[in-house]
């Protein structure tokens, strides 16, 4: 792996993050492999606006894309209707080196909206 050195980046790109989650983990961030670039995830908040209580399950991958193996971020975390969580924050910063993701997913599809920020240093 080619990581940039953080001190020394030549260019940070802020992005926004907005995604609807289902049952099955869908990449909420990615870092591909080769891609010589370090990703700082800073925040992720994700809200229930069902009526229901639904299930969150956040892991970061070993691979890019939600390959590899998963590691858990927040397991099983149950969310209340029409409330939300901080996943990541700048105290809980998540960094991405090239072939890492983090996925999302919940119990009932299309209740829970994630988004967030990230930094991308070259």
């Amino acid at each position: 792996m080619a990581n940039p050195n953080t001190i020394a980046a030549t260019t940070i790109t802020e992005n926004t993050l907005l995604l609807a989650l289902t049952t099955a983990q869908v990449s909420f961030l990615s870092n591909a492999a080769g891609s010589g670039t370090l990703v700082k995830c800073s925040e992720l908040v994700v809200a229930n606006y069902s009526t229901s209580q639904v299930t969150l399950l956040a892991k970061v991958y070993s691979a890019a894309a939600l390959g590899g193996t998963g590691y858990n971020l927040i397991p099983t975390t149950t969310i209340p209707p029409n409330t939300s969580i901080v996943v990541i924050d700048e105290t809980t910063t998540q960094t991405l080196q090239e072939d890492r993701s983090i996925g999302l997913s919940a119990s009932i599809a299309n209740a829970l909206e994630a988004t967030g920020s990230s930094k991308t240093l070259t």
